[in-house]
Protein backbone atom coordinates (compact mmCIF):
# COMPACT_ATOMS: atom_id res chain seq x y z
CA UNK A 1 0.00 0.00 0.00
CA UNK A 2 1.35 3.79 -0.55
CA UNK A 3 0.54 6.36 1.74
CA UNK A 4 0.42 9.67 -0.70
CA UNK A 5 1.91 12.07 1.76
CA UNK A 6 0.73 15.74 0.43
CA UNK A 7 -2.45 17.73 0.11
CA UNK A 8 -4.27 15.76 -2.05
CA UNK A 9 -3.45 12.86 -0.33
CA UNK A 10 -3.08 12.29 3.59
CA UNK A 11 -3.10 16.16 4.58
CA UNK A 12 -1.53 14.76 8.32
CA UNK A 13 1.22 13.87 5.79
CA UNK A 14 2.07 16.92 3.86
CA UNK A 15 3.89 19.99 5.06
CA UNK A 16 1.29 22.67 4.26
CA UNK A 17 -1.02 20.79 6.95
CA UNK A 18 1.80 19.48 9.41
CA UNK A 19 2.50 22.12 12.32
CA UNK A 20 5.24 22.11 14.74
CA UNK A 21 6.20 24.56 17.58
CA UNK A 22 9.46 25.79 16.88
CA UNK A 23 11.80 28.83 17.56
CA UNK A 24 8.65 30.44 19.42
CA UNK A 25 6.35 30.01 16.72
CA UNK A 26 3.45 27.35 15.93
CA UNK A 27 3.54 27.32 12.06
CA UNK A 28 3.49 24.06 9.38
CA UNK A 29 6.72 22.84 8.17
CA UNK A 30 6.15 24.27 5.15
CA UNK A 31 5.78 28.11 6.38
CA UNK A 32 8.97 27.32 8.69
CA UNK A 33 11.04 25.96 5.76
CA UNK A 34 10.20 28.77 3.27
CA UNK A 35 10.43 31.70 5.82
CA UNK A 36 14.26 30.19 6.58
CA UNK A 37 15.10 30.92 3.18
CA UNK A 38 17.33 33.96 1.96
CA UNK A 39 19.15 35.61 -0.92
CA UNK A 40 22.48 37.57 -0.24
CA UNK A 41 20.33 40.65 0.00
CA UNK A 42 18.79 39.54 3.19
CA UNK A 43 15.18 38.79 1.07
CA UNK A 44 12.79 35.75 1.58
CA UNK A 45 13.43 33.52 -1.51
CA UNK A 46 10.19 32.61 -3.41
CA UNK A 47 9.04 28.79 -3.02
CA UNK A 48 10.72 26.74 -5.80
CA UNK A 49 14.01 29.79 -5.98
CA UNK A 50 17.51 28.26 -4.90
CA UNK A 51 18.23 30.19 -1.49
CA UNK A 52 22.05 31.73 -1.17
CA UNK A 53 21.89 31.03 2.47
CA UNK A 54 19.31 30.22 5.54
CA UNK A 55 18.77 31.66 9.02
CA UNK A 56 17.77 29.23 11.91
CA UNK A 57 17.68 30.51 15.38
CA UNK A 58 19.11 34.18 13.92
CA UNK A 59 22.01 31.98 13.01
CA UNK A 60 23.40 32.86 9.40
CA UNK A 61 23.84 29.27 7.68
CA UNK A 62 25.05 27.86 4.52
CA UNK A 63 22.37 26.16 2.34
CA UNK A 64 23.81 23.25 3.21
CA UNK A 65 21.99 23.00 6.56
CA UNK A 66 18.59 23.31 4.40
CA UNK A 67 17.95 19.73 4.16
CA UNK A 68 18.64 18.89 7.62
CA UNK A 69 16.42 21.57 8.98
CA UNK A 70 13.74 20.05 6.74
CA UNK A 71 13.82 16.93 8.64
CA UNK A 72 14.55 18.12 11.87
CA UNK A 73 10.83 20.01 11.53
CA UNK A 74 9.29 16.41 9.93
CA UNK A 75 10.93 14.48 12.71
CA UNK A 76 9.80 17.02 15.68
CA UNK A 77 6.01 16.44 14.08
CA UNK A 78 6.22 12.98 14.02
CA UNK A 79 7.83 12.48 17.08
CA UNK A 80 5.03 14.40 18.79
CA UNK A 81 2.22 12.46 16.69
CA UNK A 82 3.14 8.68 17.53
CA UNK A 83 -0.23 7.69 16.75
CA UNK A 84 0.28 8.95 12.91
CA UNK A 85 3.87 7.00 12.68
CA UNK A 86 2.24 3.84 13.73
CA UNK A 87 -0.52 4.74 10.91
CA UNK A 88 1.98 5.62 8.31
CA UNK A 89 4.07 1.98 9.34
CA UNK A 90 1.34 0.27 7.79
CA UNK A 91 2.35 1.30 4.27
CA UNK A 92 5.03 -0.42 2.23
CA UNK A 93 5.83 3.13 0.32
CA UNK A 94 5.11 6.66 0.11
CA UNK A 95 4.66 8.96 -2.47
CA UNK A 96 4.63 12.79 -3.32
CA UNK A 97 2.92 13.90 -6.04
CA UNK A 98 4.26 17.53 -6.03
CA UNK A 99 7.33 16.33 -6.18
CA UNK A 100 9.53 17.86 -8.75
CA UNK A 101 12.53 16.60 -10.52
CA UNK A 102 14.48 19.08 -8.93
CA UNK A 103 12.78 18.71 -5.27
CA UNK A 104 15.85 18.71 -3.13
CA UNK A 105 13.25 17.64 0.29
CA UNK A 106 10.48 15.75 -0.14
CA UNK A 107 8.26 14.75 3.05
CA UNK A 108 7.73 11.23 1.44
CA UNK A 109 11.39 10.74 1.28
CA UNK A 110 11.56 11.89 5.43
CA UNK A 111 8.46 9.96 6.98
CA UNK A 112 10.41 7.01 4.87
CA UNK A 113 13.41 7.57 6.02
CA UNK A 114 11.81 8.10 9.67
CA UNK A 115 10.36 4.82 9.50
CA UNK A 116 13.15 2.78 7.95
CA UNK A 117 16.24 4.37 9.09
CA UNK A 118 16.06 6.97 11.90
CA UNK A 119 19.24 6.37 13.09
CA UNK A 120 20.45 8.02 9.67
CA UNK A 121 17.69 10.61 9.99
CA UNK A 122 19.19 11.42 13.63
CA UNK A 123 22.76 11.63 12.49
CA UNK A 124 21.72 14.23 9.76
CA UNK A 125 19.34 16.44 12.55
CA UNK A 126 22.92 16.07 14.22
CA UNK A 127 24.36 18.64 12.45
CA UNK A 128 21.34 21.62 12.51
CA UNK A 129 21.32 20.89 16.48
CA UNK A 130 23.48 23.61 17.77
CA UNK A 131 21.86 26.23 15.31
CA UNK A 132 18.27 25.30 16.97
CA UNK A 133 19.29 26.39 20.47
CA UNK A 134 20.08 22.47 21.59
CA UNK A 135 16.49 21.29 21.50
CA UNK A 136 14.95 18.35 19.48
CA UNK A 137 11.48 19.45 21.15
CA UNK A 138 10.53 22.82 22.34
Amino acid sequence: MTLECSSIGDKRFSALYAKVFFNGKFDSIENHYQNCKRKYNNKQVKKGEKPDYIIICNHKLSINYLSPFYKYLWFIYLEKNKELVNYASSFDSFTDKFKGKKTINSQADVIREYLQNKEKLLNDINTIMPYTNGKLIE
